[in-house]
């Protein structure tokens, strides 16, 4: 639609103005009211599940590409028009020990969740701040509009649970907010 269009000629700009030639971009916006804001650039690919998602969205392997091109090899640009939206939620926890994540794996076989990665080791030490820290894992879900992909998080959020090493449930479902009917547990 416009606001594709629009980010494309963002993007070839910013391409032109930092003679960026032979390697990705990757850019953080924030597109609403008829207005895009570029909150951040880098020649680079974007970090965590970005280039799973970009893969899964369109058919297009960033990495690569990406590795082919500083190669000097032909790229082949073919991609597949991008449907519907996804969702990569973040899973935090409370200060603890890790143990483990529980109760997504219905959820990637039934495809109300695409996946989910563990990013921490059972035995890591986690502290309290809200931060990459204490991220121990995400999950991407798929929807066709942003209430399907709400109601898709709404449930992988009531079936995921994270425990300590004792077994202890310590998952922040919490911070989730308005989108979420997830009761937080009373912190102690």
């Amino acid at each position: 639609g416009v606001e594709q269009s629009r980010l494309k000629v963002i993007a070839q700009n910013i391409a032109i103005a930092f003679d960026l030639d032979n390697t990705p971009l990757m850019m953080q916006t924030i597109v609403g009211d008829n207005e895009i804001n570029v909150i951040e650039f880098a020649a680079r690919i974007g970090g965590g599940e970005n280039y799973r998602i970009i893969q899964l969205h369109t058919g297009f392997d960033i990495i690569d590409s990406a590795i082919d091109s500083f190669l000097g090899n032909s790229v082949s640009l073919n991609y597949e028009p991008p449907t519907g939206l996804f969702g990569d939620v973040y899973i935090h926890v409370r200060p603890s020990v890790f143990g483990g994540i529980s109760g997504y794996e219905s959820l990637v076989n039934d495809g109300t969740i695409e996946y989910l990665n563990v990013f921490k080791a059972s035995g890591t030490s986690i502290s309290a701040e809200l931060s990459s820290n204490n991220r121990v894992g995400s999950f991407l879900v798929r929807g066709d509009d942003q209430n399907q992909i709400f109601e898709k998080i709404k449930i992988a959020l009531e079936n995921i649970e994270v425990f300590d090493v004792d077994g202890k449930p310590v998952m922040r479902k919490e911070i989730y907010g308005a989108h979420s009917t997830i009761q937080a547990e009373e912190l102690a």
